[in-house]
């Protein structure tokens, strides 16, 4: 597994600065990146740390340190499984942090652990909840017995691995560019009607088609914020109608006008993080 280390803050404190070793999913079924980041958090660059809307669903092992949140307290010991996020949150980091994150795509919900994605929009839960208290158990022990990030990294892949199917999602709704599809043409492609390709939509992602769509459209705003281009020129790539439009999104997904999200991504401690990743999701939180 090609893992690569980025070193994301700097630190005049005893602790070693936080860094990450981040790796795509290289291939495994459901899984499109990895994160093991750990180390002292210097400084924070936005002034209010947030997530932000993402078509993938986390998975998320507090190792050290809290991360607190107005949805949530994730302690150390602490595993989440998050679904689809359509809105921004605010949170806080401990100065320590060590936490494994996984992101995962929405569909492999159902397929491993019986739950339909739609229940777990905007949300977080505990994973024993929905997948046990002896295997969660073990994927901790496995986690913590890893003496390096590679291990880590690779102990939740087996583990994830391991998980016997339940509710395999269709192919077609295993595309990963399924935001950029039609309608008409998904249900043709899974062969069902229109409303029954809804439901399934709903069942193994979370969202509707139209949603998705505007949550990608933002996703490819993000992508293209560090470069050098007029708010015009930005808009049109990222598939705004015009720069009102782009504007009316970036407020309603990161709460915060396109100048101050472009200012906080690009001082962000956590952005870099997701960016070599190899999905379509590079900024989870800013």
């Amino acid at each position: 597994m090609s893992t690569s280390r980025l070193a994301i803050a700097r630190s005049s404190g005893s602790a070693p600065p936080l860094s990450a070793h981040a790796a795509p999913g290289g291939g495994q079924r459901g899984v499109t990146g990895l994160v093991d980041v750990a180390g002292r958090v210097a400084s924070w660059g936005p002034p209010a740390p947030r997530a932000l809307p993402s078509l993938h669903a986390v998975l998320s092992l507090g190792l050290l340190g809290e991360i607190r949140s107005e949805r949530d307290d994730r302690a150390a010991g602490a595993v989440w499984l998050s679904g689809v996020a359509t809105r921004p949150f605010s949170y806080r980091l401990s100065t320590e942090l060590h936490a494994v994150i996984v992101l995962i795509e929405p569909w492999a919900i159902p397929e491993w652990f019986g739950v339909d994605a739609a229940c777990l929009v905007d949300r977080r839960v505990d994973l024993r909840d929905v997948a046990g208290a002896a295997p969660v158990a073990r994927l901790l022990s496995a986690v913590q017995r890893a003496g390096t990030p590679h291990g880590r990294l690779l102990a939740v892949r087996r583990w994830l691995a391991a998980l016997p199917p339940r509710a395999e999602a269709p192919a077609p709704l295993r595309d990963a560019w399924l935001a950029d599809r039609d309608a008409a043409g998904l249900a043709g492609a899974l062969g069902v009607s229109l409303r029954q390709s809804e439901r399934l939509l709903r069942r193994h992602h979370g969202v509707t088609l139209r949603e998705m769509k505007g949550i990608r459209r933002f996703q490819r705003a993000l992508e293209r914020l560090e470069r050098d281009l007029s708010w015009a020129t930005l808009s049109a790539d990222a598939g705004f109608a015009d720069q009102s439009h782009l504007c009316r999104a970036v407020r309603r997904y990161a709460g915060m006008t396109p100048a101050a999200l472009r200012g906080a991504a690009g001082a962000s401690v956590i952005a870099p993080v997701y960016r070599p990743l190899a999905c379509r999701d590079r900024f989870v939180a800013i």
